[in-house]
């Protein structure tokens, strides 16, 4: 369960919740929040996460995505996506308890940790986190196709070196490659830009 936490933290999503972490490892236990509280405390006492206040919109419930797309089928109408994505943020922001691996992790793992999320970024990142336990929930077995925004702009930008890259927050290798956007409150113009690199690469996608 610790090395699937710090996988997770390190390679595929920069942050969970508390409520995150309990519901998804502790999802049968009586006192799953307290018990997955009292675990994130050892595992920072041992130098592995950070744990912090994380001011962040209510977890959405998010069960599908709002728009799917595939080479050769119609283009979605943004203006309509980025009203329903807009529409969505009828509560004001909360205070969570966030958790991040540390860089000791981050270098253990291979991947990334240690940095805490811009306030731009925190409501982004949380459902990010709540995308990816949903697909790992649907299949676990996707968890080690599931590449994070971080390790796809680095393969990227080994092909391009302008450093303009607009890459999706995640890609999943299986069963076929595909973008993985979570939108918030996306302009129409931002949204078609996400479609035309997605196209441009030939990637299906998902924006949530």
């Amino acid at each position: 369960r610790d090395d699937e936490i710090l996988d997770s933290l390190t390679l595929r999503v920069r942050l969970f919740t508390l409520d995150q972490v309990a519901r998804c490892w502790w999802a049968d236990a009586k006192s799953a929040r307290q018990l997955a509280l009292n675990r994130l405390r050892k595992l920072e006492l041992a130098d592995k996460v950070h744990l912090f206040d994380l001011a962040a919109h209510p977890e959405l419930p998010l069960t599908e995505p709002e728009a799917v797309w595939k080479p050769k089928a119609p283009v979605p109408n943004f203006h309509q996506l980025s009203y329903r994505l807009s529409s969505r943020w009828k509560q004001p922001p909360i205070l969570h308890l966030g958790v991040i691996a540390s860089r000791a992790s981050g270098r253990h793992y291979g991947g990334w940790g240690g940095r805490y999320p811009r306030p731009t970024e925190r409501t982004h990142d949380l459902h990010m986190a709540t995308v990816f336990l949903l697909k790992r929930a649907g299949d676990p077995g996707l968890v080690i196709h599931w590449m994070s925004e971080e390790r796809v702009r680095e393969r990227q930008q080994r092909r391009r070196r302008d450093g303009s890259l607009h890459v999706p927050d995640a890609i999943v290798k299986r069963p076929k490659r595909t973008a993985i956007e979570f939108g918030g409150s996306y302009s129409a113009d931002k949204l078609a830009a996400f479609h035309d690199y997605c196209a441009t690469q030939g990637w299906p996608y998902e924006i949530w």
